[in-house]
């Protein structure tokens, strides 16, 4: 239903000539003006409106619905559908804005948008409750438990880098997963790391990180990336990589493709385990970056420095973060006497 491809890849718009019709024109145009609004959207937001967009597809095509157009009232019982599994209404409204985005690209109108469709999404936010369960924050504790616990050798030097220089930097796992070696300059006072596009920057302008020496050896991410390079040798291509368990071949050559946004959340989730932290935490690639958000709130770093480093946009998606590492600071009870 959705064309997932985000990049422009068109052929030049044609000159308006003898031999072609201004409404030929008009089609030619408008063919270009699609593979500008594909761009407009992130890759991985086009594959999920794939995704989401295969799954409604599917369950139509299961009940004897038709998909597109879909009705108001196919689209509200597919929601029904999804509260029944136990989709949270956050699913819901990307599943709904995937299906309206379909429609549109296809020229209907969307069903998402009627009101019987929003009506039946409040009502299934007010019975089952919006609140989603967040990624544990790693803070600086729970990160020295994790890299003391990892392995020797080269799985244990890769999962150390991720975890110190994704806390280090509050990088996301895409950001993380798309860094090159080349990304990196070395200065006095650590590494400066480009990121060249991210979820806040879908133009590519980029930014520049800084990160610096940690006051201890085995937790310093500027020393981890150190010895991972001299360990594998890497002079270009992607830094954080999947990596052979063969262990009878070279090492230049046990270095595998990328890793990918899921790899470094599993790194996260296997390092937790091997720390025996909470195993009622949920410890994904983000609690690295919510680790670090809220560490430096704790220890009295301004909030605008916090935002320099996480590079959040608004002061909105930083506050939950800000709140936990400064919820001991003043607490009423503390001063009543009990």
């Amino acid at each position: 239903m959705v064309d997932s491809s985000a990049a422009v890849v068109h052929p030049p718009v044609p000159a308006l000539g003898p031999g072609m019709g201004r409404s030929a024109l008009l089609v030619a145009l408008d063919e270009v003006g699609h593979d500008y609004d594909r761009a407009a959207r992130a890759e991985a937001t086009w594959r999920a409106y794939r995704s989401d967009c295969e799954d409604f597809a599917r369950w139509c095509e299961a009940v004897g619905l038709v998909a597109l157009p879909a009705s108001e009232e196919t689209v509200a019982r597919y929601l029904v559908h999804l509260a029944d599994l136990g989709r949270r209404p956050a699913t819901l409204a990307r599943r709904l804005a995937s299906i309206s985005v379909a429609h549109q690209m296809a020229g209907y109108a969307s069903p998402a948008q009627s009101r019987l469709v929003r009506d039946r999404l409040s009502g299934i936010r007010r019975s089952v409750g919006v609140a989603q369960r967040q990624a544990s924050p790693a803070t600086t504790p729970e990160i020295r438990r994790m890299v003391r616990a990892l392995p020797d050798g080269l799985h244990g030097r890769r999962d150390r880098l991720v975890i110190l220089l994704g806390f280090a930097a509050a990088l996301r796992r895409s950001e993380l997963a798309s860094l090159d070696v080349e990304d990196i300059r070395w200065v006095p006072e650590g590494m400066e790391i480009t990121i060249r596009r991210s979820k806040t920057d879908q133009e590519g302008e980029g930014v520049v990180v800084a990160v610096p020496y940690g006051s201890k050896m085995d937790t310093c991410p500027v020393r981890a990336l150190g010895a991972r390079l001299d360990a594998t040798g890497l002079v270009e291509g992607p830094l954080v990589r999947g990596i052979s368990r063969d262990v009878h071949i070279p090492v230049e050559h046990r270095l595998l493709r990328r890793l990918s946004t899921e790899g470094i959340s599993r790194i996260i989730a296997r390092a937790a385990r091997r720390a025996s932290l909470d195993p009622n935490g949920v410890w994904t690639g983000h609690s690295l970056r919510a680790g670090l958000a809220t560490s430096a709130a704790k220890a009295g770093v301004p909030d605008r420095v916090i935002m320099a480093t996480t590079r959040h946009r608004s002061r909105t998606s930083l506050d939950r973060y800000v709140r936990a590492g400064k919820r001991w600071e003043q607490v009423a009870a503390a001063s009543v006497g009990l």
